[in-house]
């Protein structure tokens, strides 16, 4: 359990057998940095960890802690809630990086009477995304650079025979493919490193029908039926990046003679209910076992990128989202939470 649950629940005064010292043990016995400051913002107790870090910045008890780590804004009702920044400071020379996580202490009557900051060490973590930022940057600049090469190579060789044309064609759709999905994976860590799910709101109705008019200019064989609200419903704006690649992942894998994609769209109290449904092959179970699972595995993994990226926006967006069957076909639903209109 956080320090961020014992504050807010008073677990600590809530148990009678729990003296000062058996409190003092808890908080000092944590990794993380710990200060109690009052009302006014002075310190009036800080375990070794904290000790450690302030001690460098010249801070101790009696003294005010800057608004810098207590000041975290609050929410919208004016209660207050944990806020979450990164601070760096230096530690045995070396600069090290802390999430600041800021909770109000509370008295019966519910007053604010003091605040506690804890120090998260989040340094290796932040070294190991930035790692992987550059080495996805990387491998996907270099991927699409080769893949084009590849793709201008087979373009221009000679086609002798059936057999050759159909082998260069293959080596064509495969560059372009792999072309996709370092764009693919571009868009999605774009999104999880600055996605905002609240965003400005989009009316469901306008968002699926600008997807579906790009989506019937490039897949013209397609046919695409829509059953959408008359009045505006509004829901956060990653639905229509979720929409788009569903949509046009139905229509871009559908074999069907007459390939159909429907989208339907729908209030279900507070929330908004969409629908992509194809007569197509159908999404595998063993995918839809590991996108709903959310994990791969050696033995079981998904074969593409649009479908994690519906996942994890929606799931960002606090929404939820199934994969089932149709007959023929495959059925997703995204259910996402309404916005106000106005």
């Amino acid at each position: 359990m956080g320090l961020g649950a014992l504050t807010q629940f008073q677990l600590l005064d809530a148990i009678p057998v729990l003296d000062r010292t058996a409190q003092n043990f808890v908080i000092e016995a944590m990794d993380d940095g710990v200060v109690v400051v009052d009302a006014d913002d002075r310190i009036v107790n800080l375990n070794p960890q904290a000790e450690r870090l302030l001690g460098n910045e010249g801070f101790d008890v009696g003294d005010t802690l800057p608004e810098t780590y207590t000041d975290r804004g609050t929410t919208a009702d004016g209660e207050g809630e944990d806020r979450n920044a990164v601070t760096p400071f230096a530690v045995d020379g070396a600069e090290r990086y802390f999430e600041v996580d800021v909770s109000d202490l509370r008295d019966y009557h519910d007053r604010v009477t003091g605040r506690v900051v804890v120090f998260h060490d989040v340094t290796e973590r932040l070294t190991r995304e930035q790692r992987l930022s550059v080495l996805s940057r990387v491998l996907r600049h270099n991927l699409r650079n080769e893949m084009n090469v590849v793709y201008g190579y087979a373009d221009g060789l000679s086609v002798e025979s059936p057999a050759d044309e159909a082998a260069v064609d293959l080596i064509k759709r495969k560059a372009l493919t792999l072309v996709e999905q370092g764009s693919k994976a571009r868009e999605i860590q774009e999104f999880l490193e600055n996605g905002n799910p609240g965003g400005d709101p989009v009316d469901i109705g306008a968002a699926v029908r600008s997807v579906v008019a790009r989506t019937r200019d490039a897949y013209p064989d397609v046919a695409f039926e829509l059953d959408l609200p008359d009045e505006e419903t509004a829901c956060p704006a990653v639905v229509e990046s979720v929409v788009e690649n569903l949509v046009t992942n139905a229509a871009k894998h559908n074999t069907d003679p007459d390939p159909v994609v429907s989208v339907t769209a729908r209030r279900d109290g507070a929330d908004v209910v969409v629908a992509v449904v194809d007569n197509g092959p159908g999404i595998p179970r063993e995918e839809r076992a590991v996108l709903e699972s959310g994990r791969e595995t050696s033995l079981e993994h998904g074969s593409g990128l649009g479908l994690w990226f519906v996942t994890w926006a929606v799931d960002h967006a606090d929404g939820s989202v199934s994969f089932e069957e149709a007959d023929p076909g495959s059925a997703v639903t995204v259910r996402l939470p309404r916005r106000p209109t106005g």
